[in-house]
C-alpha cells in the first residue's frame, strides 16, 4: 500500500464512522423518549383506574 491510498482508507473510514455515530446516538435517544412516554402513560392509566375505583366507592 502506497502512503496515500494509506491516508486515504483512514480518511474514507473517519467519514463513515463519523457519520453513522450521530444516527446511533439519535437512536438510542429516541428509543429512550418512547420508553419514557410509554411509562408516563401507563401511569396515568394507572390513575385513570384508580380514580375511577374511588368515584364508584363514595
Amino acid at each position: 500500500m502506497t502512503n496515500a491510498s494509506l491516508s486515504f482508507s483512514k480518511n474514507s473510514l473517519h467519514r463513515t464512522t463519523g457519520t453513522n455515530t450521530p444516527s446511533i446516538l439519535a437512536t438510542g435517544c429516541i428509543k429512550h423518549t418512547v420508553n419514557v412516554l410509554n411509562s408516563v402513560l401507563l401511569r396515568t392509566d394507572r390513575l385513570k383506574l384508580t380514580y375511577q375505583k374511588f368515584r364508584r366507592n363514595f
